[in-house]
């Protein structure tokens, strides 16, 4: 079945009454996410397919990334020249033991979340700081709300081998303290970030 919203076309199978609901957040967030970044239109709409086969699923992805952790559940990625945000559907995620507490909104943030990373790409589609890439999609879908409890390394934030909230909470602190426009500016504008300047403030600060 396809649904449509302004800026995503969603490609699902079956008719579950979750799908109804998760169409209906995806409608009322993803206007949210489009105006942090200053997003006004889109050339074509990303395509979301919500995959009720991880065999499926993992096939997929794995002609984009050459590496597919066991954990993976969703992804935005360019295939074909085309757009696509995969996710793994509430059933499938409900199998996979990283994820087995999975429930609808789980599955809805972890949409929320791989929009970010859209919309990161449709403004600067060679932005490239992992941290603040994954920050951002973390905060803005809601997925990790968390101030405290920071214990990254700066070496472990360079080489993104930390968790996501540690991306979160530092991504949360730079907005709270810059502001909006000059975290979008950050990737609109393509220099390098700093990160070992932000780090040590960050801990002078925390």
């Amino acid at each position: 079945m396809i649904a449509k919203t302004n800026y995503i076309k969603i490609i699902y199978s079956g008719d579950e009454e979750y799908n109804k609901d998760l169409i209906t957040y995806i409608k009322n967030h993803e206007n949210e996410i489009t105006s942090f970044f200053g997003i006004d239109e889109i050339h074509e709409k990303v395509i979301l397919r919500i995959w009720d086969n991880k065999d499926d699923f993992y096939q997929v992805v794995s002609k984009t990334f050459k590496k597919v952790s066991p954990w993976l559940c969703g992804v935005s990625h360019i295939s074909d020249g085309k757009d696509y945000i995969d996710v793994l559907s509430l059933e499938e995620l409900a199998k996979n033991k990283y994820h087995k507490n999975a429930n609808i909104e789980y599955l809805e943030k972890l949409i929320i979340h791989e929009f970010v990373h859209f919309c990161i790409k449709t403004i600067n589609s060679s932005f490239s700081c992992t941290w603040l890439n994954e920050g951002l999609a973390t905060v803005l879908s809601g997925q990790c709300s968390n101030t405290t409890g920071f214990d990254a390394s700066l070496d472990e934030l360079l080489n993104a081998n930390t968790n996501y909230k540690n991306y979160a909470i530092i991504t949360r602190y730079i907005i709270d303290k810059y502001g909006r426009d000059y975290v979008v500016g950050l990737i609109r504008n393509g220099k390098k970030i700093n990160t070992k300047e932000i780090y040590d403030e960050f801990k002078r600060n925390s």
